[in-house]
């Protein structure tokens, strides 16, 4: 009954995979877990939300491929920008976001390789649920392909020339992950400084 309720809009069968997400995230983070990442299903269930509003009564009619690529686009490099501030400020993140930042966590790997990775797995699934349900190939487009690519080189971008300047005007820390070996003797000669 739940996944029938759930397919009925895209917002709720969203909801239910963003549940599922911040389940994983509990149990990669286990320990390092903080009640804040709970915010994440309050956040989901209002995004998820507006889902179903924006699906159901706004209608952005493009007829012009030119039109669509430069709406894809800026889709992308919103999301991508988005998700690499809700994730490096410590805001609560969308699930989605979360998800790929404690899997990077976790395998200290940057996050915009692992949402690249995350990404093709996420797409491989949906090929292989198509293929079985459908015997199609369903919900995989040009804009799919484009965002499955994009977006984490967008997070690196982003990440590769603010995340260090945006961390020091704020106070938060850089994971080291994301520092190479200068900057981790900068920020450890900064760290000896400021104990001194």
């Amino acid at each position: 009954m739940v996944l029938a309720v759930a397919v009925l809009y895209i917002g709720n069968a969203t909801l239910v995979l963003y549940v599922l997400f911040v389940i994983a995230e509990f149990i990669l983070k286990g320990k390092n877990c903080q009640w804040i990442d709970v915010f994440q299903i309050v956040l989901s269930i209002l995004f998820t939300r507006v889902i179903n509003i924006f699906d159901r009564y706004i209608n952005i009619d493009v007829t012009h491929m030119w039109q669509k690529l430069l709406v894809l686009l800026a889709a992308i490099i919103c999301t991508g920008i988005g998700a690499a501030v809700s994730v490096n400020m410590k805001f609560v993140p969308n699930p989605g976001d979360g998800i790929v930042a404690a899997v990077a966590d976790r395998i200290h790997k940057k996050m915009g390789i692992t949402k690249n990775i995350f990404d093709v797995g996420c797409i491989v699934c949906t090929v292989i649920i198509s293929l079985v349900f459908e015997h199609r190939l369903v919900g995989i487009g040009i804009g799919t392909i484009c965002a499955m690519i994009l977006v984490g080189r967008v997070i690196a971008l982003f990440n590769h020339f603010l995340l260090i300047p945006m961390a020091n005007m704020t106070g938060l820390a850089v994971p080291d992950q994301y520092l190479d070996a200068i900057q981790i003797e900068e920020v450890d000669e900064e760290r000896r400084t400021a104990e001194s």
